[in-house]
């Protein structure tokens, strides 16, 4: 994804379990922001079955294999996007709770992630270990002329980090309209 020496560099130098860390900080950032997994794995969803689906929206993609069960029983969707993660089935699936069972694996690989979600990554690392010096306060300032305006907000407080979709515009806007793309909406 980013090699781990890049990341030492962008933090001045830090160890390779802080790189770890900072890496798995920033991706869970923005899997959190775009709803969806970027790292391409093996992942099981178990979903309920709810009146009239016949389609499934996997939360990782491109996806590379897919198996589903429906109540205990093998099924075969008429048609798989495989690069946006969506299921098609011919009629729609019976309604309960827990009922559909998906294998697949999905994800990006560590060649296939788009540059601009590796940039956003990078700047996110930096901005965290930033934030993480001014103790977690993000801070936006406007001057024009002699009219000056600054915001200060705690990451903690939910305005930043911790909600995802205006809370990273407010953190790091640049960051949101890189991955704005990627961003996966309900069906």
């Amino acid at each position: 994804m980013i090699p781990l020496a890049d990341i030492q560099a962008l933090l001045g130098n830090a160890t390779e379990a802080d790189a770890e860390m900072a890496l798995a900080a920033a991706v869970a950032l923005v899997e959190n922001y775009l709803g969806r997994y970027l790292i391409k794995k093996e992942r099981v969803e178990t979903l309920d079955g709810r009146p009239f689906m016949s389609t499934i929206r996997l939360r990782a993609f491109p996806i590379e294999s897919v198996k589903v069960k429906v109540e205990g029983v093998e099924a075969e969707p008429i048609a798989i996007d495989r690069r946006c993660g969506i299921l098609s089935f011919a009629k729609p699936l019976p309604v309960g709770r827990q009922n559909i069972e998906v294998t697949y694996i999905g994800g990006y690989s560590e060649d296939d992630l788009p540059a601009d979600i590796r940039m956003a990554l990078r700047f996110l690392i930096k901005k965290n270990a930033e934030m993480e010096k001014e103790s977690g306060k993000a801070v936006a300032s406007k001057r024009i002329g002699d009219y000056q305006v600054r915001y200060e907000r705690s990451a903690a407080s939910g305005g930043a980090a911790g909600s995802p979709a205006g809370g990273l515009m407010f953190y790091a806007p640049a960051v949101a309209a890189l991955l704005r793309p990627y961003m996966v909406y309900v069906l």
